[in-house]
């Protein structure tokens, strides 16, 4: 199986995001947490299921997987190497995370 590399910002944006729901409730952030543990072991089993993102510009194999139960999703790339490079909310600024690409070529 393949390393999954994940970026700062993306670990900062699950701790946030986990932060948020801990305020509502505990259970919350629990579920959270391991919602994306579980899309983590996912994107690592099969890597080329989850579908591409489209997006202008040079396909780096960009894919998305939904949380369950939750807003957000998983936003990885395969190439040049399996990298999770963000875990964002599709309602604020979907697209934020792109820049962070120039960072894998």
């Amino acid at each position: 199986m393949p390393e999954l590399e994940i970026l700062d910002e993306a670990n900062s944006e699950v701790r946030s995001a986990a932060a948020y729901y801990g305020a509502q409730r505990v259970e919350l952030a629990r579920a959270f947490l391991s919602a994306v543990r579980e899309s983590y072991k996912k994107v690592v089993a099969t890597p080329e299921l989850w579908p591409r993102w489209a997006l202008p510009g040079p396909e780096l194999g960009v894919r998305r997987v939904k949380l369950a139960k939750f807003p957000h999703y998983v936003v990885y790339v395969t190439e040049p190497r399996l990298v999770v490079v963000a875990v964002m909310h599709p309602k604020r600024e979907p697209t934020y995370w792109v820049k962070r690409l120039q960072a894998l070529r």
